[in-house]
């Protein structure tokens, strides 16, 4: 009997470890350096993270993970602007084939199409060679439409679809423009033929929730498409009043915000799926508009600080959307990786979150992702307790960018643009090794310019030293901001930003290249020392 009983036990600890989503691919004229990325569905939760591997030199890649129910999983090719958007179960296959030769060679075609989102869209379908799936109709369908090349539907300079709405007038004209776009997808959701088993009895119930979730998808898509355009529609009103304050409500007005409100309302109806980048893109949409639809251009929402911010995303969150407990963990799990990602919020408050999900997911493998990321956090913590000499602080308030300059005449600065809010920024902290030999030799002043607020002084100093960061450090006012700007030239507050000035206090190189950018900041500042 006990024979018996071990076979058994084997027998479905085989089946249990077979059961996972498997996606393989080949990538015809592969590169050979180009990464995957991919944010699948785990535990019931599209995960708020990407993960990269690399391919073999052939360009062949394989994705497995263990998933529960139905979920969706994005897979792209890193920083070459195509992706794939797959629909599986918990047990689904998936092959992809597509050729990088032709992404590549239509990228460098900017008469193409215009508009990023078609052209992505025109790219994806031409590259592609074979694509099987378990879910093949709908995976077709997925890969065919735009919506689903659109890397998110909060996109502050709008998307293909937001910006039909923003140019619109009337409110009539954006319902009925939103309204088509949504029902031209729901009436071809609904012509998908399904190759589900016959012998599935089950099979128009799993039909029924299959398509009840594809139309929820575009339901939170366009819904997002929504509020972003409401966003930019406000920041549009309030740009126009910042060059005059008596102009009139004609870009968004009262009728805006009825509108805003009637669909706030409606949407509460909407069934969660955190199975779904579209909804969790929705779920901060909907709440930041929420708490800020109702003000006129010129109010401005009560400033709480990062500690009340993180304590309302884990502790406080809205009820009426966030509905039920996977819901509540995917919103949640989405605010650990924007929080952990930024040094802006990292506090004891960002800690103790964490360790009470924790506590309540012990085995949870979407935490298990932030284990690093919670490492680096107690060493943070750890390092605001103790002193850092090498990072000298200029107190006095110069406002313009000639005057701090003034300061650094007969030396050679290297001049590094950042805040703590800004993770590129961070990321780049990383390569500053290769600043040292000239820092060591005198060859070379480094000036660390933060955008970080008054408010954010305490943060601003504790980067400093977690990052050891060696060198001279002064943090802008808005009008020392605007001047450097004219003085730099280039796209307004865009950081990390990096300058290279000589001897005589002029600028060698107004945009230098960033330090993760392999040997090419080394190279100028060779340049800079050659011109001596």
């Amino acid at each position: 009997m006990k024979y018996f009983t071990l076979i058994f036990y084997f027998i479905l600890l085989f089946y249990s470890v077979q059961a996972q989503v498997v996606i393989k691919g080949k990538i015809i004229n592969y590169d050979g350096k180009t990464k995957i990325y991919y944010s699948p569905t785990i535990e019931g939760i599209h995960t708020p993270y990407w993960i990269d591997i690399m391919p073999s030199a052939s360009g062949n890649f394989k994705i497995e993970f263990e998933n529960e129910g139905f979920g969706t999983t994005i897979v792209g090719l890193k920083g070459k602007g195509i992706k794939y958007h797959f629909f599986h179960d918990a047990d689904s296959k998936i092959y992809v084939e597509f050729d990088q030769g032709i992404v590549e060679s239509l990228q460098k075609n900017k008469r193409l199409v215009t508009g990023n989102t078609t052209r992505g869209n025109f790219i994806r379908n031409e590259a592609t060679i074979v694509m099987r799936s378990d879910y093949e109709a709908i995976n077709k369908f997925y890969n065919r439409n735009i919506r689903t090349s659109i890397p998110t539907a909060n996109n502050l300079s709008g998307t293909f679809y937001s910006r039909l709405l923003i140019k619109e007038k009337s409110p009539e004209r954006a319902v009925f423009i939103l309204d088509s776009l949504k029902q031209i997808e729901i009436d071809q959701i609904m012509k998908l033929p399904f190759t589900i088993s016959l012998e599935d009895e089950q099979q128009e119930k799993r039909e029924k929730e299959i398509k009840e979730f594809l139309i929820n998808e575009v339901q939170t898509f366009y819904g997002s498409v929504f509020l972003n355009a409401m966003i930019l529609k406000r920041l549009r009103q309030e740009k126009q009043f910042s060059k005059d304050s008596t102009s009139s409500l004609d870009i968004y007005n009262r009728k805006w915000r009825i509108l805003i409100e009637r669909f706030l309302s409606e949407t509460t109806n909407l069934k969660a799926i955190p199975n779904s980048a579209d909804y969790l893109d929705f779920l901060n949409l909907y709440l930041v508009v929420k708490n800020s639809y109702q003000l006129l251009p010129g109010q401005q929402i009560k400033i709480k600080t990062t500690d009340e911010y993180t304590y309302n995303r884990f502790y406080n969150y809205d009820t009426t959307i966030i509905r039920s407990q996977k819901a509540v963990l995917a919103y949640q799990l989405d605010g650990l990786q924007r929080r952990m990602n930024s040094e802006y919020y990292y506090s004891p408050t960002l800690l103790n979150a964490f360790y009470d999900l924790q506590s309540q997911y012990p085995d949870s493998e979407n935490l298990k992702h932030f284990e690093p990321q919670v490492t680096k956090l107690k060493a943070y913590l750890k390092s605001t307790k103790t002193t850092y000499n090498k990072g000298v602080i200029i107190n006095r308030n110069h406002k313009s960018f000639e005057s701090l300059l003034g300061g650094f005449k007969g030396k050679n600065v290297l001049i590094d643009i950042w805040a703590t809010w800004c993770r590129p920024c961070i990321e780049d902290f990383k390569y500053k090794q290769m600043l040292q030999p000239f820092i060591d030799s005198l060859q070379l002043e480094v000036l660390y310019i933060s955008f970080d607020k008054p408010e954010w002084e305490d943060r601003w100093k504790n980067s400093i030293k977690f990052n050891e960061l060696e060198g001279h450090h002064f943090r802008a006012n808005k009008k020392f901001i605007e001047d450097m700007w004219i003085e730099l030239g280039g796209m307004v507050g865009a950081i990390p930003r990096y300058a290279l000035v000589d001897k005589k206090g002029e600028l060698f190189l107004s945009t230098a290249s960033r330090p993760s950018e392999g040997t090419k900041l080394v190279d100028e500042i060779n340049q800079l020392l050659a011109k001596e």
